[in-house]
């Protein structure tokens, strides 16, 4: 591995475990909301398993890849929005279950 790379892999590093701090904080946080008829809290858990970069982004420097890294964690985030919208659904139909 050449310096670069070895500049670029230990700056995703750093990246990566920034990322973890903030999945952390994430998993610590909620939302809670009450109103006449009914009260919720629904966790704001994410968690990023991993993130390194592939043989090609090594050859790059952290702020090329930081614009791909943002693109990505977004359609994560979309993708666990919908499921989150699925799973609030089959909530509804459960408690309407429940309360007939």
């Amino acid at each position: 591995m050449t310096p670069e790379q070895l500049a670029v892999a230990k700056k995703a590093m750093a990246l990566q475990d920034q990322v973890k701090e903030t999945a952390l904080k994430l998993q610590q946080k909620y939302v809670e909301v009450s109103t006449d008829l009914v009260c919720c809290r629904v966790s704001l858990a994410l968690e990023v398993l991993w993130i390194i970069p592939t043989p090609q982004g090594q050859q790059k420097n952290i702020d090329a890849l930081l614009p791909e890294l943002q693109a990505i964690l977004n359609k994560a985030i979309s993708a666990a929005k919908q499921q989150a919208e699925a799973e609030m659904m089959q909530v509804i139909g459960d408690v309407r279950m429940n309360l007939e």
